[in-house]
């Protein structure tokens, strides 16, 4: 018969040493899933635990009161003067700021401005806001940008009652306006500006002309804050990865506390990628 016959030319002994390296070999992924399985058990166990206990923390910063879970909210005050409605993404209606906490955010980023054209991002909203959100348990993160309209790398332009002002003078009126705004809304962090990699108040200010002067500026900044308030935390903030260290290395002598570094891609990216069609924003404490 077959087994005679492969058995007599010794054929059988292959076949069986085949389907026993099979078998070994099954039997190894087999150990070696089981094995994975029980790594991820373990680390969903771990998660669980995380989970249950943040739910016994208020938004605070859960199991890590030092993070800053934030968001940057300044035209809300604005949205709402359009009554508007706000849903989640099963396109249920929510309180957005209530809809922010349940999220864990902690943290609420202000832009202020000296004189806008109106009220948006005055230090009388900014201020009533802030107050609105200290109540429902936020802390609050201030971007003065020096500006009566948005300051950035490509635009540090000087508030308009500002421009007749000296050097000195200069230096005085910002550590009076951070000193009024310490003094009314008393922030958990400020920034000293925003996006200062060019330099702050041009041309007084500008990082490769006036560099010296730059830094008397922030210092002044600094000052204010320091000679107000133990507790709130200075951020000198950068636009871009690439410039980053060229800047920090600048205001290394200064006094601050978190270097902030933001990220859009928009503009921070590589063409390919923003070919690609990817887009979102960074900032970085």
């Amino acid at each position: 018969n077959m087994a005679d016959l492969m058995r007599s030319n010794g054929k059988i002994y292959v076949v069986v040493a085949v389907i026993a390296l099979i078998f070994i070999g099954l039997m190894g992924y087999l150990y070696r899933i089981d094995k994975r399985v029980k790594k991820l058990e373990n680390k969903m166990k771990k998660t669980d635990t995380v989970l249950s206990e943040s739910e016994n923390n208020d938004h605070w910063g859960g199991v890590s009161p030092d993070l800053i879970s934030a968001v940057d909210i300044s035209d809300y005050p604005k949205i709402l003067s359009y009554s508007p409605t706000f849903y989640d993404e099963n396109n249920n209606e929510i309180n957005f700021i209530n809809a922010l906490i349940q999220n864990g955010v902690n943290t609420i980023r202000l832009r202020l401005w000296v004189n806008p054209i109106d009220e948006s991002s005055s230090l009388q909203e900014v201020k009533a806001f802030s107050d609105e959100l200290k109540g429902l348990g936020f802390k609050i993160l201030l971007t003065p940008h020096f500006s009566d309209t948005w300051a950035h790398p490509g635009q540090q332009q000087i508030p308009t009652n500002w421009e007749s002002l000296s050097f000195e003078e200069l230096k005085n009126q910002l550590y009076s306006h951070i000193s009024q705004i310490m003094s009314e809304i008393n922030p958990d962090y400020i920034q000293i500006g925003n996006e200062i990699n060019t330099g702050i108040l041009f041309p007084h200010g500008d990082i490769m002309d006036n560099q010296d002067q730059f830094i008397e500026l922030v210092n002044a900044g600094v000052d204010a804050v320091r000679n107000n308030s133990t507790n709130t935390k200075i951020i000198l903030h950068c636009a871009g990865f690439e410039s980053s260290n060229w800047f920090f290395n600048i205001v290394k002598e200064v006094d601050y506390d978190i270097a902030g570094i933001s990220y859009l891609s928009l503009i921070h990216i590589s063409e390919p990628t923003r070919r690609r069609g990817i887009s979102y924003a960074v900032f970085c404490l």
